[in-house]
């Protein structure tokens, strides 16, 4: 018994070393596991990336899009009928973009403007100078947000285009790629990057809408704003007719007097007249703003009815079909945007 209690005593270090090491030894392999098995949620492997899943390296087996059109996967491809659509739609949204840049411009200097005339209404002596700098200063931070709300958007919308020409270029290399290994290889190839293109078109058409949505959201915020600073100016005017009357039947009566009074509400009518000619220039931004977006959001809208229905029992294609119809696609594309860049003026 001494031997046994004296080897046991011996060895409660070591045990207890050993114990530890393999506590951390499985804690580390635990947090290893768990780490690299949701890895994925939070941080997109290389080919998930919007730029370097097009490139050729990246197999079809790495596009597990899932279409937004429904959870089961097409069986079918149909290019030349998806990209007929890409074709109409994108002209109107190569237009929408750039009408959308020079907008976002416009709605930014009436908030510069506006800025300016907060200092001039400030020093006024008008009657409603109070309320009326503050529904100013309101106007001047809600265009901030509608200009870049604008920019956004036509930054998204370069964005889906580019996105697009570059999973046609993906479709076009991994189509010849499988043709290559036999006609099976590639119909299954046409289908899973028909698949690929259809997913990655509709969601950013999605993310298109939901932009334009919050561009349009913001223009509706600013309108309010232009409302409720006419609804002051309004007011003001109205008190300045008033009083303006009042005076004239002071100077009748007095013959003539008051003149400081009379000036002073001359400078009042001035100032309004400042603020309902901003207010007008900017009217007719938000006005020109909103119609674009609502004409992009429809066109979109369309297009997203259009992708659910191309999808419904189409005919079967030659591979051959399908890869010109991309091939035609891909040089429009790459032709209209080396047009584009120059009117961009990036030149």
């Amino acid at each position: 018994m001494d031997v046994i209690s004296t080897t046991l005593v011996l060895a409660k270090f070591p045990l207890s070393v050993l114990l530890a090491c393999l506590m951390v030894v499985f804690i580390s392999a635990a947090s290893v596991n768990l780490v690299t098995s949701n890895l994925h949620l939070v941080f997109p492997s290389l080919c998930d990336l919007p730029v370097v899943s097009h490139l050729p390296h990246c197999g079809v087996t790495s596009l597990s899009f899932e279409p937004s059109y429904g959870s089961a996967l097409l069986d079918r491809a149909d290019f030349p009928n998806l990209v007929k659509i890409q074709n109409i739609v994108l002209d109107e949204l190569a237009a929408g973009s750039s009408r959308g840049i020079d907008l976002a411009l416009n709605v930014k200097h009436a908030e510069l403007a506006v800025k300016d005339l907060v200092a001039v209404v400030r020093a006024s002596n008008l009657t409603m100078k109070t309320p009326l700098v503050e529904a100013l200063v309101n106007f001047a931070t809600d265009a901030r947000t509608a200009s870049r709300n604008l920019q956004r958007l036509s930054a998204r919308i370069n964005g889906a285009v580019d996105s697009i020409v570059s999973f046609n270029a993906y479709a076009v290399n991994a189509i010849e790629s499988a043709q290559k290994r036999g006609a099976t290889e590639a119909r299954s190839t046409v289908i899973h990057t028909f698949q690929a293109s259809m997913a990655s078109f509709s969601s950013q058409i999605t993310t298109v809408i939901l932009d334009a949505t919050e561009a349009t959201s913001s223009l509706d915020i600013l309108e309010n704003r232009l409302l409720h600073i006419h609804e002051l100016c309004v007011q003001e005017a109205l008190t300045t007719t008033i009083a303006l009357e009042d005076l004239l039947w002071e100077l009748w009566t007095m013959l003539g007097g008051n003149q400081s009074k009379l000036r002073d509400l001359q400078r009042r009518t001035t100032v309004l007249k400042e603020v309902e000619q901003y207010r007008a220039v900017a009217v007719a931004y938000v006005a020109a703003t909103t119609q674009t977006v609502l004409t992009v959001d429809a066109q979109l809208s369309d297009l997203r009815d259009r992708l659910m229905t191309s999808a419904i029992d189409p005919q079967d294609i030659p591979v051959e079909v399908h890869l010109a119809s991309v091939e035609r696609s891909l040089l429009r594309l790459q032709q209209d945007r080396s047009q584009q860049v120059p009117r961009l003026g990036f030149t």
